[in-house]
């Protein structure tokens, strides 16, 4: 198991958002990352000047794959926000075509190694009934098309256990799977025994946050997940993917040392586990 973050969590709050591409600092995040042993970050992609995302132009990539390359940073996946801001599935008029950006991402971003794209089916962009999963599954199997070989398109739900493997088997796993969310569990209220059991081969890669049911986002360990037993159900699965800290921001600007703490925080139950 590796331990990366996700994009933005080492740069100051913009727009008091949680969570946004850093535009005037995502060069610098890349370096500071790789001086704290950072070696994987989670890209991310909302809507905001999301043209200006230079991950969509030849010049940008080139940018960042130099970037990657000189501070030896590993870009294995990319949150597609904007996807969760703009539900076709839901709303006939958003700001943007999510699902045009979404071909256009699968397209321009071939170079730069990337494995999974996450798709949120989450808050905004929550699935609330048949007609609205019927219409997603039809459009996303249809651009599978365009999914580069060796990647695979990752939905975040908030279906519970059994509704969420009946939802994955709508899709061909060669080219779709699951991105699991441990904050999203606490905050259901849900059963990670039984998620994990019921539909670990799906998963492909892990958001590491606490939550209290019904809640926000907390500080790791003053929530209702249980990390220790979902290490130990990792560890007896062989999990080999990767950790995305997505964890809770700082309120005194003291994201790097924040950030850190995680890590350790993870760090130490995973190295506390009985060989």
């Amino acid at each position: 198991m590796r331990i990366g973050f996700m994009q933005g969590r080492l740069s100051p709050i913009e727009r008091n958002r949680i969570q946004s591409f850093p535009f005037n600092f995502w060069e610098n995040e890349i370096e500071i990352a790789s001086k704290n042993n950072f070696k994987i970050i989670e890209w991310t992609v909302d809507s905001f000047l999301i043209d200006r995302n230079p991950i969509f132009d030849q010049s940008g990539i080139k940018k960042i794959r130099k970037l990657i390359d000189t501070n030896y940073v590993n870009i294995d996946s990319v949150t597609c926000d904007f996807f969760m801001e703009n539900p076709f599935f839901i709303y006939k008029n958003n700001k943007i075509n999510s699902l045009e950006y979404l071909i256009k991402l699968l397209k321009s971003s071939g170079s730069l190694g990337i494995k999974y794209f996450i798709l949120p089916l989450v808050d905004f962009s929550s699935i609330q009934n048949k007609s609205q999963e019927e219409l997603l599954i039809k459009e996303i199997n249809l651009i599978s098309k365009y999914v580069p070989r060796g990647t695979k398109i990752l939905f975040e739900t908030d279906f519970g256990p059994i509704k969420n493997v009946e939802f994955i088997k709508q899709f061909d796993p060669l080219f779709f799977g699951l991105n699991y969310d441990t904050g999203n569990s606490a905050f259901n209220g849900f059963d990670m025994k039984e998620e994990i059991n019921l539909y670990y081969k799906y998963i492909h890669n892990i958001h590491i946050k606490d939550r209290k049911k019904n809640s926000d986002t907390t500080d790791l360990g003053n929530g209702h997940f249980n990390f220790d037993t979902f290490f130990s159900l990792l560890k007896s699965k062989k999990y080999k993917g990767n950790l995305i800290l997505q964890t809770a921001r700082s309120g005194n600007n003291q994201h790097l040392s924040l950030l850190i703490k995680n890590r350790e925080y993870i760090e130490n139950i995973i190295n506390g586990l009985k060989s």
